[in-house]
């Protein structure tokens, strides 16, 4: 009588174990659909960036604005100041 419970618990876990593999193998069908699917997106995505680039905006103006100071000092000259500077600005008009 017990090499009967043994052997059908045996089929019990045989069953359970193929419906796991059963499911494995369909969900892997529906896994690398949507895969697919989300790298074919991003790639036409791309591409299409790639065809339409962002065109010249002849109203669009560009300012720039810097300041820099340095003080050298040598030992027979004294001190000299040397400045240089430039503006930086994006400015795009609104519609």
């Amino acid at each position: 009588m017990r090499l009967i419970r043994r052997g059908q618990s045996t089929a019990e876990y045989a069953v359970l174990f193929a419906i796991v593999i059963g499911a494995a193998i369909a969900m892997q069908q529906y896994v690398k659909q949507r895969l697919q699917g989300s790298i074919k997106k991003y790639t036409d995505e791309y591409v299409t960036a790639a065809q339409n680039p962002v065109k010249f905006e002849p109203t669009r103006t560009t300012t720039s604005s810097s300041k820099t100071e340095l003080t050298m000092t040598t030992a027979k000259a004294g001190a000299a100041k040397i400045a240089s500077g430039s503006d930086t600005t994006v400015s795009k008009p609104t519609d």
